[in-house]
């Protein structure tokens, strides 16, 4: 009867309130009930009290008179998992075996993944999906452990993580720039993986920063400015279409105060947040071609490329350029200048063919354009180490094109 289903749903939520209330955690009733039936908090009177991070959840809670075994079976309309799948809290449901007075959880992260098999719930047909909810010999202890794993990439004090789970879920450095020995400047590279809002921001600045001084502690260099470029993606490093560039004085350094100065910084971190990025994506993206096109692409301006290297390596030094190698040079200048942009998956062949061209284009440049204003010692100096730079980059770009 369904006043009966009601009195047995009721008395499962009282229940689980109750064994949650007793472990320490906050709990309360959502009403009105728009399909889940609780808020939870772990140790929560104890994180407001210190500002710590919070622990919360929703819970669905299902009721039995009796539950055989160490498995719940319940029957939940596939509506529901598509609500709790899109939260951004962690959902349990949590099934109650009133007569054995024992409980049984499952998050529903862990339903779509064992029951749906990972499938896109959003897509999945049908009306109700079959779960099994594990026995939990202390429920809130479980629930706990869910919960840091769920929001283990929303932490915001970085500083006692391994390096690898920094990585995995905060913020990859993908490029450190040398400082010179004359220099006291370093710049990073970073991809930030973490929520884009202040906290989770600063949190990686800190870190950043916590990082910064122990490699300058380690180093022979001692740079006291950095800067920071955090990048979203791969697609936005190959662009550089940084998200937010953040300029950093190391206060313990011996210069600091004088480089404060000079830069007109109040010290900390000072934020740079550029413009138009959105643009700028969808600019990039219209010019992006797939991965086979631009592969051949690739492969002809290489072709070319290697060709003019071969003919400027057989030829003595200042004779390399004639008027039919520089009408060939200039063809395929024109084909790589305005050229389609590289998908993610060929940036380093991008990188092997710009390294190549750019070898050329200073041959092309000294032999062509500054060969009456320098001294011809210089001249051919200059395109000696261009010639060594080209034979470098010669084929190189085929190794890359063919993985």
């Amino acid at each position: 009867m369904g006043w009966e289903r009601q009195q047995t749903g009721d008395a499962g939520e009282k229940v689980v309130e109750s064994t949650l209330t007793r472990s320490g955690y906050a709990t309360g009733v959502l009403d009105p009930d728009l399909g889940e039936d609780l808020w939870i908090e772990a140790d929560g009177r104890r994180a407001s009290a210190e500002g710590s991070f919070p622990y919360r959840a929703l819970v669905q809670v299902k009721s039995s008179r009796q539950a055989d075994g160490d498995t719940f079976l319940h029957d939940l309309e596939l509506e529901h998992i598509r609500r709790w799948a899109a939260q951004p809290l962690p959902v349990f449901v949590i099934g109650v075996d009133l007569a054995g007075e024992r409980f049984f959880a499952k998050l529903v992260d862990d339903i779509i993944a064992e029951e749906l098999g990972g499938q896109d719930v959003m897509q999945r047909t049908g009306r109700t999906i079959r779960v099994r909810l594990p026995v939990s010999t202390s429920l809130g202890v479980d629930l706990r452990v869910r919960m840091e794993g769920f929001y283990r990439s929303s932490q915001l004090v970085l500083a006692n993580l391994d390096q690898h789970r920094i990585e995995q879920d905060h913020f990859e450095i993908v490029k450190r720039e040398p400082s010179e020995p004359w220099a006291r400047f370093c710049g990073w590279s970073v991809i930030w993986k973490s929520a884009q809002r202040p906290q989770y921001l600063a949190a990686v600045l800190t870190e950043l920063a916590r990082q910064a001084t122990h490699d300058r502690a380690v180093g022979p260099l001692r740079p006291d400015f950095f800067v920071f470029h955090l990048y979203r993606s791969l697609f936005d490093l190959q662009h550089n279409i940084a998200t937010v560039r953040v300029d950093w004085v190391d206060p313990s350094h011996p210069g600091a105060s004088k480089t404060n100065r000079i830069l007109g910084a109040p010290g900390g971190f000072r934020w740079r947040v550029e413009k138009g990025i959105e643009s700028r994506r969808e600019f990039h993206r219209a010019r992006t071609i797939n991965a086979r096109d631009y592969v051949e692409y690739g492969t002809e301006v290489g072709t070319v490329l290697d060709e003019i290297t071969e003919l400027l390596i057989s030829r003595p030094v200042l004779e390399g350029w004639n008027a039919p190698l520089v009408a060939r040079f200039k063809e395929v200048d024109k084909l790589w200048n305005e050229g389609p942009d590289a998908p993610v998956e060929c940036a380093q062949l991008e990188k092997m063919i710009t390294a190549h061209h750019q070898a050329v284009d200073g041959s092309y440049h000294v032999a062509n354009h500054r060969r009456d204003a320098l001294p011809q010692q210089t001249v051919e100096r200059l395109l000696r180490e261009s010639i060594e730079r080209m034979r470098e980059c010669h084929r190189a770009w085929r190794v890359i094109a063919r993985m």
